[in-house]
């Protein structure tokens, strides 16, 4: 696999990965970065691959596709860069269809069945992990958990803590859920606000920095997620896992779009908001079951 610096831990677990190859983008030093680029970009040509599959449409990956110099090159069509990289094409899937499929759909003479292509996430957390996670959470043993992931990175994007609480009060309340608050880097005054303000009203797990490993286990416990990422239609699309977590988002975006949505893409919104309403009731039955 091929990814971005720092995004190694993602598949550092995965039973079908190998090896990681990590490019990095930054640019400074000049020198170490022209090193590794060759490096890996040599270590990847000496391998011979038979196929590659460019799962980015974007940055530097049609250019890392070409030099890798796989005899079959699989890659989208819907930009000239894909289109010169790649020789073998697949058609950019519309909003309704699913992006995985696609590609299976141009392996079927490999003998890939597009029906069996898995559409949601494949993090696998350690058992280490999972062990901590279980010690962490050991006080609500047979609880349901919510879990809270306050941050983004941009300011006028974080919406306001005190309307975080007041969801996970009313996730309290209606479905028995304990908010674990998870920390995000450099917003650490976030989750213990939560944490505080919460606190008056019953009990929360003030989760405290950890690896991208633990914390997903700890997000394995949990019955759903709520978070401010302003890439809702993306979670939508792509991630069946936290489509639960991302119809709860939809109900925090419907009590507090004045103050939390602000967009040029308000039809974008809009059509979400709609999407929502429809779903706002599988919600319900899920969580009650």
């Amino acid at each position: 696999m091929v990814v971005d610096a720092g995004n190694e831990s993602v598949l550092e677990n995965h039973p079908d990965v190998d090896q990681i190859f990590a490019f990095g983008r930054k640019k400074t030093p000049v020198h170490q970065y022209v090193v590794n680029t060759i490096s890996h970009t040599l270590a990847l040509r000496r391998q011979h691959f038979d196929l590659s599959v460019n799962l980015c449409s974007g940055g530097s990956s049609p250019m890392i596709t070409r030099l890798i110099n796989a005899r079959i090159r699989l890659g989208f069509n819907h930009t000239r860069a894909l289109r010169k990289a790649n020789n073998l094409l697949v058609d950019h899937p519309s909003m309704c269809q699913h992006w995985t499929r696609a590609f299976a759909t141009r392996l079927t003479p490999l003998g890939t069945d597009p029906a069996n292509v898995r559409l949601g996430t494949s993090y696998y957390c350690s058992e280490s992990a999972r062990q901590f996670a279980r010690e962490l959470l050991s006080r609500q043993q047979d609880a349901r958990r919510v879990a809270f992931n306050l941050g983004a990175r941009t300011v006028s994007k974080r919406w306001p803590v005190e309307s975080f609480v007041e969801l996970g009060i009313l996730l309290k309340k209606r479905f028995d859920l304990i908010p674990v608050v998870l920390t995000n880097p450099g917003m650490e005054e976030l989750a213990q606000q939560f944490a505080g303000l919460y606190g008056r009203h019953g009990e929360c797990v003030h989760v405290p920095r950890l690896s991208m490993d633990r914390e997903a286990a700890i997000m394995e416990q949990c019955e759903a997620v709520v978070t401010g990422d302003t890439a809702l239609l993306l979670n939508f699309l792509l991630y069946r896992w936290v489509f639960l977590c991302c119809l709860y988002l939809g109900i925090f975006l419907l009590r507090f779009s004045s103050t939390c949505v602000s967009t040029k893409k308000g039809k974008v919104h809009r059509q979400v908001h709609r999407l929502v309403r429809w779903q706002i009731c599988i919600v319900h039955g899920n969580l009650n079951s």
